[in-house]
């Protein structure tokens, strides 16, 4: 009544041939194996889980890269605070290992063989509190703050004005704050108005070597603001949907020169949206993208279309 456990395995097998000299056809096999034990009491619930991971690499013609195994356990705990609210405190805490993706092992000139899988032990605590405060509203939230300490990270970096590629960052250290909201209004069966929005603080510092200049530098392209909102109605008629998301100044490199800050941005567009039941499902959209026609950028020196349209027609049957 109170216990219960899983174990599960998955295998996968990933390989790669081009028409590039370089290629050396290399493979992989993975298997994942997980045992889980969930206990759960009156408004108590624990769950363990251990992790076995295995990745084999190879090549068919040459070396791959270095095999990898490891054990990662996780635990998390919830607890219902209030017998006749659904509010809840949650606690977490997992080791993660995380090995290099295919595509950043091999993928021509944007891999690296080199890379060392990135490892992070992550802490956890946070609240949800969901609430129907009326028969016509609903509201929903989320607070959690997280620690993490990771090992041979691996990020992006651009190697050159084209090619990017991949490296390790020896020891970071990641604090931050992660807030949601919904709430939804009924003004009856078919008409709805609702508002979301969540906001990130993400403070990802380099913390590799205390006498390096480099040394708590925010990593390249982490912005340490970020979030988004939205307002939609939905109706019998047509629906909308207004929605905005920005982020912070980012660094385009993890040394931070000068010249090379990226601006933080705030870009709104508006969704118009018809579902037309025609013996199958047939769905008109336009977007406006961009409304406010802004100039930013995601990516350094690479600047985002301005204002622009979209129309798009969906049938399902």
């Amino acid at each position: 009544e109170h216990l219960a456990f899983d174990y599960s395995l998955d295998y996968a097998y990933n390989n790669l041939n081009s028409s590039l000299a370089t290629d050396t056809r290399p493979y992989r096999n993975t298997i994942l194996q997980s045992f889980t034990a969930k206990y759960s009491i009156s408004r108590f619930t624990a769950v363990a889980r251990l992790l076995h991971s295995v990745y084999l690499n190879n090549e068919k013609d040459g070396k791959g890269s270095k095999d990898m195994r490891r054990l990662s356990p996780s635990f998390s705990f919830s607890y219902k605070l209030l017998e006749n609210q659904d509010l809840f405190v949650r606690a977490s805490y997992k080791s993660i290992f995380r090995a290099p993706t295919f595509t950043e092992s091999y993928y021509y000139l944007y891999g690296s063989r080199d890379l060392k899988p990135e490892l992070t032990n992550q802490f956890n605590v946070g609240i949800t509190w969901r609430q129907s405060i009326s028969h016509r509203m609903d509201f929903a939230a989320t607070l959690d703050a997280y620690i993490n300490n990771v090992k041979d990270k691996i990020v992006a970096v651009p190697y050159n004005m084209f090619v990017w590629t991949h490296i390790n960052v020896g020891k970071v250290l990641v604090q931050g704050i992660d807030a949601s909201l919904l709430a939804s209004y009924h003004f009856d069966s078919q008409q709805t108005l609702s508002l979301s929005g969540n906001y990130t603080y993400n403070k990802c510092e380099n913390r590799t070597t205390k006498t390096s200049e480099y040394y708590r530098n925010q990593l390249s392209y982490m912005p340490v603001h970020s979030g988004s909102a939205s307002l939609s109605y939905e109706n019998p008629w047509v629906n909308f949907s207004v929605h905005g998301t920005g982020m912070s100044m980012r660094w385009a490199n993890n040394e931070h020169y000068d010249g090379c800050d990226i601006p933080g941005y705030l870009e709104a567009g508006l969704s118009m949206y018809k579902t037309i039941d025609i013996g199958g499902k047939l769905t008109l959209r336009g977007d406006i993208l961009n409304i406010f026609n802004k100039q930013y950028n995601i990516i350094f020196m690479y600047p985002m279309p301005g204002r622009s349209f979209t129309l798009s027609a969906t049938y399902s049957f």
